[in-house]
């Protein structure tokens, strides 16, 4: 079971080095006096936020194909949860 998750570590990993790697460049846009650093930044914040929402995603992906169902809906709740916050916050 333990490479049977091989693919959320995946999304995590290259997750977090995207979302930095955005950053980087939008620190670098800062330093360089561009107007567009800004945009950048909260970009890359954007994708680091949603990282562990994806590798969420995947996981529940995994359960669902190996017929690991309490785990699964436990998965789909914590997504559903997710969810109902964050369309709470943007609605406020």
């Amino acid at each position: 079971m333990r490479g049977e998750f091989a693919a959320t570590g995946i999304v995590l990993k290259y997750g977090v080095y995207v979302g930095a790697a955005i950053i980087a460049v939008g620190l670098l846009g800062l330093f360089l006096g561009t107007g567009w650093h800004e945009a950048v930044i909260a970009a890359g914040v954007a994708v680091v936020m949603a990282t562990p929402f994806v590798g969420l995603l995947t996981a529940t992906e995994k359960l669902l194909s190996i017929r690991d169902y309490k785990w699964a809906l436990v998965s789909i709740a914590v997504v559903a949860i997710t969810v109902a916050g964050a369309a709470m916050a943007w609605l406020t």
